[in-house]
């Protein structure tokens, strides 16, 4: 049996990669770019041994006690390359959402926590459960949202993707608050999921469409470059740098400059400019 079908097989023990406004969620796959060194030791332990790693978001209510959230999602390292700077560039896949129990000591850089499964077993299952969700409901949403935010994209990739991928990918990929990602990555099931990315989403359009700004979802003019420490470029999977006079980031690997409009980074190659021939 292989031991990603039975939440007994998945390790009680685990690190974790703290990430603000960004989460990991069951089948959808999150590309990392590794430089600090704590997390660099972090995949090279991972690496030796399960490929098994948490990403989970920093506390996102002042009431909490702990520094970071009760739920994050484990993923498996499937993709891995060293680059010449010592820097690396991965790829995970999420495997299953997990609950914290503790955190546990250890001699390492990193932090590791004793975590449980038990709460969502149905992340494992094989059949996605999507019947039941309104797809061309979800399309033209997805479709709205592309619009008002002047995004293009290949649309036949969108409706060739499987529901329950293509509502995890959306959740992870769009611009929403920790808060609002927090409540994606916790929705009990799929279903649940569609329907709160959903009501995000028309939130964001009712939002542009009348110019006004819902604090529920409000965006900020300014791009946080702490999101270098998640993204990479599309094409050529290599690190970024910030272009903060053009509002662009740059990737000279891929000779490409992706813009940045109202501090949200559009990572599409169509909306890239391309940088001139050295």
């Amino acid at each position: 049996m292989n031991q990603e079908t039975d939440i007994k097989n998945l390790p009680e023990v685990i690190p974790i990669f703290p990430l603000d406004k960004c989460v990991l969620l069951p089948k959808a796959i999150l590309p990392l770019n590794i430089f600090e060194p704590r997390y660099l030791e972090m995949i090279d332990d991972a690496m030796k041994t399960n490929k098994y790693i948490g990403i989970i978001q920093p506390s996102v209510s002042k009431r909490r006690k702990s520094d970071t959230e009760r739920v994050g999602c484990l993923g498996k390292i499937s993709t891995y390359v060293e680059n010449d700077d010592g820097t690396l560039i991965v790829k995970l896949t999420g495997i299953c959402r997990f609950n914290i129990i503790e955190e546990m000591e250890n001699k390492a850089s990193y932090r590791e926590m004793k975590v449980t499964y038990h709460a969502f077993n149905d992340d494992l299952l094989l059949d996605d459960n999507t019947d039941t969700i309104d797809r061309e409901k979800l399309l033209n949403v997805i479709s709205d949202y592309l619009n008002v935010n002047d995004l293009t994209t290949d649309w036949s990739v969108i409706t060739d993707t499987d529901t329950e991928i293509l509502i995890n990918a959306f959740a992870m990929l769009s611009p929403f608050t920790a808060k609002e990602k927090q409540a994606l990555l916790e929705a009990t099931n799929i279903e649940n999921r569609s329907e709160i990315l959903i009501a995000l989403s028309e939130i964001s359009i009712a939002s542009r469409n009348n110019k006004k700004v819902i604090s529920f979802n409000k965006m900020t003019n300014n791009f946080d470059p702490k999101l270098l420490n998640v993204l990479i470029c599309p094409v050529s999977a290599g690190p970024l740098d910030y272009d903060e006079e053009n509002q662009e980031l740059i990737s000279d690997k891929a000779g490409l400059a992706y813009p940045i409009r109202s501090g949200i980074p559009i990572m599409l190659p169509s909306e890239a400019r391309k940088l001139p021939q050295k």
